[in-house]
C-alpha cells in the first residue's frame, strides 16, 4: 500500500492527486491512502476506487496521522510511506514502512 503526504497539495490539486493515486492503485492492484492537511471541505471524497481519502484534522499534523494509520495498517500489509519529510521518513522506516520521496511519485502521476 502507498500511503501519501498530501499535507502540500492544495485546491484542485488534491482531487488531481486522488485520481492519479486511483488510476496508479488501479494499475498495480495495490490499494493506496493519501492524508491532507486540516479538515475537509464540503462533500469531501473519503475513498475514489482503492484510494482511501483522510484529513489530520484541525488539531493534528498530517505525519501524526500517518504514523497512525501506519501503527494500525502496517500489521496487515506492506505500506510504503511516500513524503519529502525526513523526520516522518525516519519515523516511518522505524515502525517497519518503506519510505519514497514523493519527487519519485510525481514521476508516476
Amino acid at each position: 500500500m502507498f500511503l501519501v503526504d498530501g499535507s502540500h497539495v492544495f485546491g484542485h490539486g488534491r482531487e488531481r492527486l486522488v485520481r492519479a493515486l486511483a488510476d496508479l492503485a488501479r494499475s498495480y492492484a495495490n490499494p493506496s491512502a493519501v492524508v491532507f492537511g486540516g479538515v475537509p471541505g464540503p462533500c469531501p471524497p473519503r475513498r475514489r476506487g482503492r484510494v482511501r481519502v483522510y484529513y489530520a484534522g484541525a488539531s493534528h499534523s498530517v505525519g501524526g496521522r500517518i504514523l497512525d494509520i501506519l501503527s494500525h495498517e502496517a500489521r496487515v500489509v506492506p505500506i510504503t510511506v511516500v513524503t519529502s519529510d525526513r523526520h516522518l521518513a525516519e519515523c516511518a522506516r522505524q515502525r517497519g514502512a518503506r519510505v519514497s520521496p514523493m519527487h519519485l511519485l510525481e514521476g508516476s502521476l
